[in-house]
């Protein structure tokens, strides 16, 4: 992971492409397909960057298994890849001990 959250700035922007290559969207989604719903998002097939993130309804329920596969082994890459630092993120303040301040950035100690 590039920049890390600290309590001082508890929220980072990470890139979107990012944040699919990790396979997180992909296991979101098969959570949001048991009620009709998924995030999709938009990506420039030239350069791989994904933009404007939405939530749709859909008639999916899952996917195929070369999807799911795939999925299963992206989390796990980013699982072994970031386990340390997510462990050490864990001892973090919980969300309650901050109060949102108006801007996607500013959540502030309380």
């Amino acid at each position: 992971m590039s920049e890390k959250p600290t309590t001082k700035k508890p929220l980072v922007r990470i890139n979107t492409k990012t944040f699919v290559d990790t396979g997180l969207v992909w296991l979101i989604n098969r959570f949001l397909h048991l009620y009709g719903f998924a995030i999709a998002y938009d990506m420039n097939e030239e350069t791989g960057e994904c933009s404007d993130f939405y939530v749709c309804r859909t008639i999916f329920r899952g996917f195929e298994e070369p999807f799911d596969s795939e999925g299963y082994e992206r989390v796990a890459r980013y699982m072994k890849e970031n386990a340390a630092e997510l462990y050490a993120e864990a001892e973090y303040p919980i969300a309650e001990d901050f109060v949102h301040r108006g801007s996607n950035d500013s959540l502030l100690p309380r």
